[in-house]
């Protein structure tokens, strides 16, 4: 799934994206982003291009503890899977937001994400990932935002973006 430049616009700076019954093609993967300042020709996919500190809760773990993972050398910024991976179980499907801040702007790009999901296993735990990201390659404004899986396809859901005034 893909956004580009006639969805990325000078009118607005900030945007909400919203994943609703996201179900992925095979289970144990990641759901992952990348963002581009050539409306897609290239997408920023190296290591130093985007920061991130997240945090993850799963149910049912068994010491109740929060995994933490922070990274400043990362490729891609994870939507959904920091701590443990996502399942394709229809029971438990994504769902969250994430907030795109000044895309348009010269400043560095920031995100902000949180997502809950089912993990791998039958049947699915809850997950909640909270996450937070920065775009460190350039201070350019963002026109195209790619999201993936580590593997597979997107099997069902919708992803939609909306522009904040």
């Amino acid at each position: 799934v893909a956004f580009d430049s006639s969805d990325i616009t000078s009118t607005y700076d900030n945007y909400l994206m919203t994943f609703e019954d996201i179900q992925p093609g095979s289970g144990n993967v990641e759901m992952r982003m990348r963002l581009s300042i050539d409306n897609g020709s290239n997408y920023y996919d190296t290591g130093g291009d985007y920061r991130k500190i997240c945090f993850a809760a799963v149910d049912n773990d068994s010491n109740g503890a929060v995994d933490s993972a922070y990274g400043t050398n990362e490729d891609f910024i994870m939507v959904a899977g920091n701590g443990q991976t996502c399942g394709n179980d229809a029971a438990l499907q994504i769902d969250g937001h994430m907030y795109l801040y000044s895309l348009n702007s010269g400043a560095y790009k920031k995100l902000i994400n949180y997502t809950v999901y089912g993990g791998p296993e039958d049947p699915p735990k809850f997950v909640y990932n909270g996450q937070y990201h920065l775009f460190d390659a350039t201070q350019t404004a963002v026109n195209n935002i790619k999201i993936y899986f580590s593997s597979g396809t997107l099997a069902n859901g919708k992803i939609k973006l909306f522009g904040l005034a």
